[in-house]
């Protein structure tokens, strides 16, 4: 396992060994042991799977109490990724990053608490999985626009399919000090 350190805290890429012959390919995605040096991360608890058409947009998505720590495998397709640090103790607070997950290449994306993740599908379908150490509650769900001008993601679409509720999500600038991710340990 190779682990790329991100521009934002405690946002890593994630590359696993994968072992290739004539029969096709093996990889481990996950293994405890393996991600016990990422002190921000509990067990897991809850696995979750989304299949998107192309063209779609989802996020950007966080959870404000009990923020949870995401590990993002893309199993088919390419989407475009992007992290952004909602954490206001944070160093790497507004910032953001995106990198394309694509399935052939293989390449995971470890995100901690407080980060806000959503991505746009680039290839005609994608299928993606998703570990998090704490249990989705609806009550705690929440979201920043996608095109915040303060933030300025370089997205690559102009107009993407995005459902009722994501376009719902405030600007940062319209945020009160309850709207962000509470402080974890």
């Amino acid at each position: 396992m190779k682990i790329i350190k991100t521009k934002i805290n405690n946002v890593y890429i994630i590359k696993q060994k994968i072992f290739k012959d004539k029969r096709g390919s093996f990889l481990e995605s996950y293994k405890d042991t393996n991600f016990k040096k990422f002190k921000f991360l509990n067990n897991f608890v809850q696995d979750n799977i989304s299949f998107s058409k192309k063209n779609v947009l989802r996020g950007m998505h966080y959870q404000i109490n009990n923020p949870q720590s995401q590990l993002v495998t893309i199993l088919s397709g390419i989407v475009y990724d992007v992290c952004v640090d909602l954490r206001p103790w944070s160093k790497t607070f507004t910032k953001w990053i995106a990198l394309d997950l694509d399935s052939n290449k293989f390449s995971q994306l470890l995100m901690g608490p407080g980060i806000a993740h959503g991505y746009y599908v680039k290839s005609e379908n994608a299928l993606i999985h998703y570990k998090v150490d704490k249990r989705y509650k609806k009550t705690n769900e929440f979201g920043l626009k996608w095109n915040d001008p303060s933030i300025n993601i370089n997205w690559p679409c102009k107009n993407p399919f995005i459902n009722k509720k994501d376009k719902s999500f405030k600007s940062l600038k319209n945020f009160v000090s309850t709207d962000f991710p509470k402080k974890v340990g």
